[in-house]
């Protein structure tokens, strides 16, 4: 009985050490794991915002492009810009662009836009693009890449003229 009452009360309470350092380590691997999970979907939400935003940018930047068409009376010059690249009417520095690529050049890089100069297209290149990669399923990883093209507007009329440019998205066939 002396030997009890020689114990510490925080020995008393956690006699067993490697029981309470056994049970701490796996209430912190639990923290982690949600922690992490957490920060998946903020970073995938925060990617998405930002591919939002720039898109925006790039449809604003067109319909500017169409406004000054239209005050100096050159619509009809509206055909000239189709396929251009929008990035190049930024003024700003543009973040997350990479130029003028390829489209096997492009995806090394995931979370980037760039310009297909080939196809003439505006894209971007989803950063989760690349999981579970398999290379006979190149194409579909390709179709993932979200295409838009700066296309002129012309009207039903019978001279077809030119009534405006917008960023349209472009579909991929899956024939190809």
């Amino acid at each position: 009985m002396a030997q009890l009452s020689d114990r510490t009360l925080y020995q008393r309470t956690f006699g067993n050490h490697y029981l309470v350092i056994a049970v701490t380590a796996c209430l912190i691997l639990i923290l982690m794991g949600l922690l992490s999970e957490r920060l998946e979907r903020e970073v995938s939400r925060v990617e998405q915002a930002h591919y939002e935003q720039r898109l925006r940018e790039l449809q604003a930047v067109v319909r500017l492009m169409e406004a000054a068409l239209r005050s100096q009376g050159e619509m009809s010059l509206a055909n000239r810009f189709e396929g251009s690249n929008p990035m190049d009417w930024l003024q700003e520095d543009s973040s997350n662009y990479l130029g003028a690529r390829s489209p096997e050049e492009a995806l090394k890089h995931p979370g980037n836009w760039f310009f297909d100069a080939h196809a003439r297209e505006i894209a971007y290149i989803p950063t989760d693009i690349n999981a579970g990669k398999d290379r006979s399923a190149e194409h579909k990883i390709r179709e993932k890449i979200l295409r838009f093209k700066v296309l002129a507007l012309r009207s039903n009329e019978d001279r077809q003229k030119f009534i405006g440019l917008v960023l349209s998205p472009v579909t991929t066939n899956p024939d190809n």
